[in-house]
């Protein structure tokens, strides 16, 4: 599964590796402007800001792992506005398109046209060819501090009756000034780190994520460069969801973030537990029941001690995690069980109207709670958490990397980590959290052996040294020291992987 990178979501280098290429294309474009009248200065930016664009997010989709990316381009003016929200205001959709026709001339690109279908517009999509892929291929994936997002908050809206979702402007408060300031400064702290996954190169290349409608919603491909943030605000209210999203972390499966590095530094992950139903009764003055929040009393008579790791107790509780969550964020009754989740309540003989009753046999609460939203207010409730535990361990200089109600930072700094998640959630709600245990890094890098059960050391450099990890954080220190990267054809593959 492969998802494109959307132009507005290209982020520009501090410094290009390829100006070259640039120029090139630059002076295509002005060349062939100028048989019918001069260009003005003002437009020769424009045209020099499309360029860069267009090269840099062909170079950013060709280094997304775990699938074929390309970068989806708009050709149509409909796409493009200055000043309103959710449109492309940072280009013009006339250079833009005059800079498409310079790469397709160049011979630079392959290019999907877009079209219009009942499922709706498909965008043209590009990717990189001839001489351009070359390069790509010599220079390889190359780590880059890029600029941050400039859509920094995002104010949505749905219709109830067509459920068309619309982009607007969000308003010019002191908070939401805050809150941009805030993010700018996360994102520039996180934009100077090397974010990776310390697994060997067959194993990037069969990466999946976790949701493609969510990817598609929130989100980019894989691509190790794109960290910046963004905030999505719901039902064009401040106060409804605020949650981060964008950084491509966000988007593996949870099995893949144990082998996430900072710099290359190993990782651990810690969680708040059972966040959403502990602030519910936080928020009504209540403590919560005792014992697992999501164990609704249910005993197997071949296994009594309930143990929420294990079947059938696993496969259970996450039933009922699934309908307590979709319940609170269910206002209008329309939650249904999916049909994976239908069959696993049938082994139990449940039915979503019998977990129904269970849930509010436990959790009294949440029949109030039910049809009216509040979901949306606990995602801004956790994503104030979230703000504070980031900007807390950025003031101590800790890289931390948010999953919504979860959080990575190197190992050695996980006990920072559990005070700040401590103190946040005491600063924002006055009750104290629970946390879950720590989640500990796991490498992809095993020791390979020689007949005589020694380790072999050279195939244990070779794998090392051509895997896309370390020449990731190999080319972030060439950066830092303003080395001159290196072009080299890209890593062959690893031994026993050549068939991917």
């Amino acid at each position: 599964m492969s998802i494109n990178l959307r132009l507005k979501n290209v982020c520009l280098p501090k410094a290009s590796l390829f100006n070259q290429e640039i120029k090139a294309l630059i002076d295509w474009c002005i060349a062939d402007h100028l048989q019918t009248y001069p260009m003005r200065t003002k437009s020769r930016q424009a045209l020099s800001l499309a360029c860069k664009t267009l090269i840099e997010g062909l170079y950013q989709a060709n280094s997304a792992v775990g699938g074929i990316s390309r970068l989806e381009v708009p050709l149509s003016p409909k796409f493009y506005h200055t000043t309103a929200p959710g449109k492309i205001n940072h280009l013009s959709c006339v250079f833009i398109q005059r800079a498409v026709d310079g790469l397709e001339q160049l011979g630079w690109i392959k290019k999907l046209k877009g079209y219009q279908s009942i499922q709706g517009n498909v965008v043209t999509r590009i990717s990189a060819n001839g001489p351009l892929a070359k390069t790509f291929s010599n220079i390889g994936l190359q780590w880059q501090e890029l600029t941050t997002r400039k859509d920094l908050i995002v104010l949505r809206k749905k219709d109830p009756d067509t459920r068309q979702v619309s982009t607007l402007k969000a308003p010019n408060t002191a908070t939401v000034r805050q809150m941009k300031q805030n993010l700018q400064v996360i994102n520039s702290f996180l934009t100077k780190q090397a974010i990776c996954l310390h697994l060997q190169n067959h194993q990037m290349s069969n990466l999946s994520i976790r949701s493609k409608t969510m990817q598609e919603k929130y989100g980019s491909p894989l691509i190790f460069n794109l960290v910046s943030l963004h905030r999505v605000f719901s039902k064009g209210l401040m106060d409804h969801g605020g949650r981060f999203y964008g950084a491509w972390w966000q988007f593996i499966k949870s099995q893949y973030r144990p082998y996430l590095t900072i710099n290359g530094l190993a990782t651990g992950e810690v969680d708040y537990s059972e966040m959403h139903p502990r602030l519910l009764y936080h928020l009504h003055n209540q403590p919560p029941p005792q014992g697992d929040l999501y164990d609704d009393g249910w005993r197997n008579p071949g296994h009594p001690t309930y143990k929420k790791s294990i079947s059938p107790y696993k496969e259970r509780r996450a039933l009922i995690k699934t309908v307590f969550n979709a319940f609170i964020n269910d206002e209008f009754g329309r939650f249904r069980l999916s049909k994976d989740e239908a069959i696993t309540a049938k082994k139990f003989g449940l039915t979503l109207a019998s977990i129904r009753k269970l849930l509010y046999k436990k959790h009294p609460l949440l029949k109030g709670a039910h049809k009216t939203g509040i979901g949306l207010k606990l995602q801004f409730i956790d994503s104030q958490i979230a703000e504070h535990v980031m900007l807390s361990l950025l003031n101590q200089g800790i890289t931390c990397l948010p999953v919504h109600d979860s959080f990575i930072v190197p190992m050695h700094q996980v006990s920072e980590l559990q005070t700040a998640m401590t103190d946040a959630y005491m600063a924002i709600v006055g009750k104290p959290p629970k946390l879950k245990d720590l989640q500990p890094f796991k490498s992809g890098f095993q020791l390979p052996f020689n007949p005589s059960g020694e380790v072999d050391r050279q195939a244990l450099h070779s794998v090392h040294g051509q895997s896309i990890h370390n020449k990731f954080m190999e080319s972030r220190f060439r950066a830092i020291h303003a080395l001159p990267p290196k072009r080299t054809p890209r890593a062959p593959p690893i031994r026993g992987s050549e068939s991917h």
